[in-house]
């Protein structure tokens, strides 16, 4: 005898409205919580270093939702490239800097500070040229002016990956015989 099969219980319409409220809900997002990508306080843009120096970096946070809600999540790991090369990474244990050591050969380098979550994507600082100079000189980059001007920015569209996981779990739902 051939068993028969129930078709699935969820009405097409709550599907939808299931998709519709995943593509609203980060568009609300801004209101609870926002990203903001890495920074890269020290060096400034355009200063001359020696050849082995600090990277300060403001870790940055990005954007986690769970059944609570939407937070902010400082990343875990900073990593630091010179020239789209890897060049030093640290954990966060400070959410507001990291520093990471680097030591590059002499010449003009671009910096780039990446953050690496746990449950969220990357982030990536805009870069900052740096001149390594050639002997042991000092350091002229430092400076105490902190940037403490604000910045806006937009979350990533999670829409997509909402919607995906939701479709996913209704699909995966095992069926009563």
């Amino acid at each position: 005898m051939r068993r028969r099969y129930r078709p699935l219980r969820t009405p097409p319409l709550a599907t939808l409205s299931l998709v519709m409220l995943s593509l609203a809900v980060p568009s609300l997002a801004p209101v609870a919580a926002a990203e903001e990508p890495p920074e890269i306080l020290e060096p400034q843009d355009t200063a001359t270093v020696p050849s082995t120096f600090p990277v300060t970096v403001y870790p940055g946070t990005y954007l986690y939702c769970d059944t609570d809600g939407c937070f902010d999540e400082t990343f875990q790991t900073i990593r630091v490239e010179a020239d789209d090369e890897p060049a030093g990474s640290e954990s966060v244990d400070d959410p507001m800097e990291v520093v990471v050591e680097v030591t590059l050969e002499p010449g003009q380098h671009t910096l780039v500070a990446h953050g690496e979550g746990f449950l969220g994507g990357p982030g990536q600082s805009e870069p900052v040229v740096v001149m390594v100079e050639t002997g042991g000189g000092t350091d002229s980059g430092d400076s105490d002016e902190g940037g403490s001007g604000c910045r806006v920015s937009s979350p990533r569209g999670g829409a997509p990956l909402l919607a995906l996981a939701l479709l996913t779990l209704f699909g995966r739902r095992r069926r009563r015989p």
